[in-house]
């Protein structure tokens, strides 16, 4: 489930731990949300603006 949700930063809640977003293999985003926020944030984003009406 981790590398099939995504955070709206635009990575997948694998690449978060408790220290915010790894994310690519070089460099790490700025994103500070770790995975429960992560998984919130995604869930939140898609109650607001569903993909398909």
């Amino acid at each position: 489930m981790e590398n099939l949700v995504s955070c709206p930063c635009g990575h997948p809640l694998s690449n978060h731990d408790f220290e915010g977003c790894n994310g690519e293999r070089l460099r790490r985003c700025p994103c500070p949300r770790d995975k429960h926020a992560a998984l919130e944030a995604a869930v939140d984003r898609v109650q607001k603006k569903p993909a398909v009406a």
